[in-house]
């Protein structure tokens, strides 16, 4: 009989299953941070929030996402990929730009134009 990779890359490090998929628990995480949401709160969609709370303080412990954080820190400055206005200071997560568009336009859509623009230097 052959192996399923798939099955085993599903496999935790003690040997179970996973229940949920790492994509799922990063959107969780990342939900939690763009919402400001408690934990509880977190919506049914998503893993249970023990689950991606568990996951969130264990990656935080070992240092996980400040190396995320850096890295992609390392990959904007190397590639010169960040907004205009951003370049040569940090904005600390404070507001940098304000875009109003109609009801009809996705959000995604709004975002992918102003961030676009602005790594274009066309802002």
């Amino acid at each position: 009989m052959g192996t399923d990779r798939s099955a085993a890359a599903r496999c935790a490090l003690d040997g179970r299953k996973k229940k949920h998929p790492r994509r799922e628990i990063v959107d969780a995480i990342l939900y939690i941070v763009r919402t400001g949401c408690a934990w509880r709160q977190l919506p049914a969609d998503f893993p249970p929030w023990q689950t991606v709370y568990w996951h969130f303080v264990r990656w935080e412990d070992q240092g996980m996402t400040q190396q995320i954080v850096n890295v992609l820190r390392r990959w904007c400055e190397q590639e010169d990929r960040r907004p205009q206005a951003v370049r040569g200071h940090r904005t600390l997560g404070l507001l940098s730009a304000v875009m109003v568009r109609p009801a009809s336009v996705q959000d995604r859509a709004g975002a992918t134009t102003l961030l676009l623009g602005r790594c274009l230097g066309c802002t």
